[in-house]
């Protein structure tokens, strides 16, 4: 629900005030030449900077003005987006989209109100309004919105408006949703109306399939008509007139009930397609018509879909529906011939039809609309072989056709023309030396059996005797025939070809076939943009990888269960961001990318080659560093593939993935994830396979073990302020594992850090310090305290080892004191030593979330050990890593008052004494002086 209202401010409103009187904004052609200033019946809408797609569709549509701020056209400018806010004017293109200053607008705004001119505004932004908008006005709406707007409150907006167009975007809708938001229009509607028919509008196949596939996330629920004429300032109108709605409940579930608020509009399109009945096995046609629709609808509906796998009783009602122009019945299981005669006979003013998947056997009937019929879409219709010669005379009547479909699948029998019927038309038209149809735009025979005994040379003449025949022919498919892979159409230059003999035709080919309608090719499709992306990337250009990935996001969307389809779209993928490929993608590609792998993943989760193919094109440095896609997500589908393929080569992967996300989610995110006991438990059975390898590689080199390195990180991350994933750790035998690791690589200074890291971590959780203290644990930890790195002249280089240990025993210190060897008191003096021994280092070693775990050990002046360490620790971070906001988080979390605690205590070592001024200089300067001074000063 929260991105829908972007795409209400595309359209105008008709708003009602509180008097019960209404103005809104006219529909005016566009002018030859844009004036200076917006008329006052165009409706000003201000653009907040989110995301321009919507508004780039838009421009091509409206016939309107949508004033832009000049400053966010600049900055839309400086980031590289287009430039969808205005249009050259000089060659007489009229200017949609123009930009203006906020004041401009202001000033519109307020002479309308003062002349109650019929035009309003729409403000949509979190910013404060400024004077003279802060007053209450009618005529001008400020919506506080922004992407994180509930649903609750568009609603409570949407309340206030009429729409000509309203469009959800939503994943899902409820019934109860569709119902109220079907009444949102009913509500202001005036009384009186009166009918208007639509103008007559030229079909084109581009409508035809947004008509027969609708997008299930992309829902028209409700449209109502705005005015026509402009609304005079000195006459007050008694009479509203209403035109038709369209209704688009595809894919959606409800209720007869909910069904019945139709009954209160005059629809002029209605889509059922793939609709569902709830507590009901089929939608009855009767019953649908004589409750729920108004019987004006019944007269005057133009495009209906009911299509869908769902059985539908008493199809023949159809014939009610008089003025139909457009009917699509794809897929219907009962859709038969007989139906079609009954269409065909009564429905005398069709201008498209789409019976594709049914049952019809014989379309000899489609002869009555010769004289009406300019679409008709036919794919995987098997025609009786029989019916040859009365299919091919139907077909030559139509001649007002502009767009014939009769693609499908290649399974050829002999009792059907599936497959054959293209090389039928084709043959017979050639025979004739004429035209059949000389309107024809469109022709779809991808799939077709294109046969010869010539061979592919005939094939190709006859073919291009039918191109010569037919000179309005803009798009032809071919994929999957015998043709496709020929570059002989590639040089006519006027066609649109979705084949696979050309980077140009593949890409093609993904644009027409990635609908869910179309799922015989839309696998092929991949395969061929998949050769492509191979074998010749680099003569892609820009736009050719965006339309790609965007062909190949949509099949991968709306064909989740093919494995077919997910096997080729996730190789695409793979070859479309491996290294640093994914830069040429849009920061919202690489979102979808990335979602699309992860549904593949969870879909097909025992298929290890798809598994491959996912991980192998997420594994990757440049998309894993972008911030704009689900992270936890990922890691919890990584992790599911991870323990349920159980393959070394996913795991390697996945367990990388989830060491470089794991600590860029929030803790209150990652706690489902970081406390399933099947994930801890495999992270921990890696590492105890590696340690039972007979031959590991030597860690002095840099060819150690990768998967135990991430597998290390991920454990370290994901026990990071989790106390519940600490404890599974300890419960599933993770301690004596990660010691071994300590003694079987002793010369690797990354996975020794790795492991007291998060043994780091376990030691700082109070109730599971009793688990670590014993004598085994406490003497390797005491041997890495002295285990710093050094040059060949015996100088400190590094003392990561020697850090993480010391931290392990500052935690375990706060534990009640233990009388066995090494005794506590030999582990505090020992660990002073460390500290005071340590040098400066060059770089971070470490990076914190918070620095709660330090406090108690700051607090503590009679561990010497551990407040020194704790001390040192922050002033290490804070010193070299500014840029984190680490002096700033210190600040936010009450560290200055612990850090001049210490340093005014008079039990504190000076160690600690000095580390702590140092501190105390970095949050506020203050002056180096002695703690004597300090401590004078700051009591007054």
């Amino acid at each position: 629900m929260q991105a829908f209202l972007r795409y209400v401010f595309l359209y105008r409103h008709a708003v009602r005030n509180q008097h019960g009187s209404s103005f809104g904004a006219s529909r005016r052609p566009p002018p030859a030449t844009p004036p200076m200033n917006t008329p006052p019946c165009m409706c000003p809408v201000l653009w907040s900077l989110a995301r321009h797609s919507p508004r780039t569709s838009a421009m091509y549509t409206l016939h309107e003005w949508i004033e832009v701020d000049e400053n966010r056209k600049r900055t839309l400018e400086a980031i590289g987006v287009e430039d969808v806010f205005s249009t050259p004017s000089n060659d007489g293109e009229y200017v949609r989209i123009k930009t203006c200053s906020m004041q401009k607008v202001n000033a519109q705004l307020v002479a309308a109100d003062k002349e109650n001119i019929d035009a309003i505004g729409i403000v949509a932004s979190m910013l404060p309004l400024i004077a003279p908008f802060q007053k209450k006005r009618e005529k001008l709406f400020w919506v506080r919105y922004s992407d994180h707007s509930s649903s609750a409150e568009v609603i409570a907006f949407l309340k206030r408006l009429t729409f000509k167009q309203l469009t959800p975007i939503a994943k899902e809708v409820s019934p109860e949703r569709i119902t109220e938001l079907l009444q949102l229009s009913a509500k202001s509607v005036a009384d009186d109306h009166s009918d208007q028919p639509p103008a007559r509008e030229t079909l084109q196949p581009s409508l035809v399939k947004s008509i027969t596939v609708t997008s299930t996330i992309r829902r028209q629920l409700t449209v109502l008509p705005v005015r026509t004429t402009p609304i005079q300032t000195n006459v007050t109108p008694t009479r509203r007139k209403r035109g038709r709605s369209p209704v688009d409940l595809t894919a959606c579930e409800v209720s007869l009930n909910s069904l019945r608020v139709l009954r209160d509009h005059r629809l002029d399109s209605l889509s059922l397609f793939r609709m569902k009945i709830a507590n009901s096995s089929r939608l009855d046609l009767l019953a649908l018509i004589d409750e729920c629709l108004h019987p004006d609808t019944t007269r005057g509906l133009r495009r209906l879909n009911v299509g869908g796998p769902e059985p539908i009783e008493r199809l023949r009602m159809l014939s009610r529906f008089s003025g139909l122009t457009s009917l699509v019945v794809a897929e219907s299981p009962v859709f038969d011939s007989t139906h079609l005669r009954t269409v065909c006979g009564e429905l005398r003013h069709l201008r498209c039809l789409d019976i594709s998947k049914t049952a019809v056997d014989d379309i000899s009937s489609v002869e009555t609309l010769c004289d009406c019929l300019e679409t008709l879409i036919m794919h995987r219709v098997h025609i009786a072989a029989y019916l040859q010669e009365k299919t091919l005379a139907a077909l030559k009547s139509l001649h007002r056709l502009r767009s014939l479909d009769v693609s499908d699948r290649r399974t050829h029998t002999d009792d059907t023309l599936a497959g054959r019927l293209a090389d039928d038309i084709i043959t017979a038209i050639t025979v004739d030396g004429a035209t059949w149809w000389g309107h024809l735009e469109s022709f779809d025979f991808s799939g077709n059996e294109l046969n010869s005994d010539a061979g592919l040379d005939v094939i190709c003449v006859r073919l291009a005797r039918f191109l010569a025949l037919h000179a309005n022919l803009r798009f032809v498919g071919v994929l999957d025939t015998a043709i496709s892979p020929l570059p002989y159409l590639a040089r006519i230059d006027r066609l649109q070809i979705a084949g696979s003999a050309s980077r140009v035709q593949c890409i093609q080919s993904v644009q027409t076939y990635w609908r869910p309608d179309r799922e015989a090719f839309t696998a092929h499709a991949l395969q061929s943009v998949y050769y492509e992306l191979q074998s010749a990337y680099d003569e892609f250009n820009l736009h050719d990888i965006r339309t790609s990935a965007k062909g190949i996001e949509l099949s991968m969307r709306h064909h989740r269960t093919n494995l077919s389809v997910q096997m080729a779209g996730s190789a695409c993928l793979y070859h479309l961001c491996r290294f640093q490929r994914g830069k040429a993608l849009t920061s919202e590609q690489i979102r979808l990318c990335v979602d699309r792998c992860l549904d593949a993943a969870e879909s097909h989760p025992k298929i290890i080659q798809l598994q491959k193919n996912v991980w192998l094109t997420l594994c990757n440095d440049y998309l894993l560093q972008t911030k704009n896609f689900d992270m936890c997500r990922t890691c919890e589908v990584a992790m599911e593939a991870m323990v349920t393929t159980r393959d070394p080569s996913v795991s390697r992967m996945t367990i990388a993935i989830v060491s470089i996300l794991a600590p860029k989610i929030p803790t209150d995110r990652s706690h489902a994830l970081a406390t399933n006991v099947r994930y801890i438990r495999y992270l921990i059975d890696v590492i105890n396979e590696k340690l039972a390898e007979p031959s590991v590689a030597p860690a002095n080199n840099n060819l150690f073990d990768f998967t135990l390195k991430f597998t290390l990180s991920a454990l370290w991350n994901l026990t990071d302020e989790s106390p519940e994933t600490c404890e599974l750790f300890l419960k599933q035998g993770g301690l004596n594992t990660v010691l071994q690791a300590l003694i079987r690589f002793n010369t690797s200074l990354s996975i020794q850090t790795k492991v007291l890291g998060l043994l780091n971590n376990v030691a700082e959780v109070s109730t599971l310090q009793s688990y670590m203290v014993e004598p085994f644990c406490l003497k390797t930890i005491l041997e890495l305290l002295k285990n710093d790195q050094m040059d060949a002249n015996g100088n400190q280089q590094r003392i990561d080892v020697s850090y993480f240990a010391a931290g392990i025993l500052a935690n375990l210190l706060l534990a009640p004191p233990w009388d066995f060897e090494p005794n506590a008191q030999l582990c505090n003096r020992t660990l002073v030593e460390a500290v005071e021994g340590w040098g400066t280092p060059d770089n971070t070693m470490v990076a914190y979330r918070s620095f709660s775990p330090f406090y108690p050990l700051l607090d503590r002046d009679d561990l010497a050990g551990s407040q020194l360490w704790a001390v040192w620790a922050v002033r290490h971070v804070c010193s070299k890593d500014k840029d984190r906001g680490y002096i700033q988080m210190l600040h936010a979390q009450n560290g200055y008052q612990a850090v001049s605690r210490l340093f005014y205590s008079p039990f504190s070592s000076p160690s600690a004494k000095r580390i702590a001024g140092d501190i105390l200089r970095l949050l506020d300067n203050i002056p180096a002086q002695s703690p004597h001074n300090r401590s004078s000063s700051h009591r007054h």
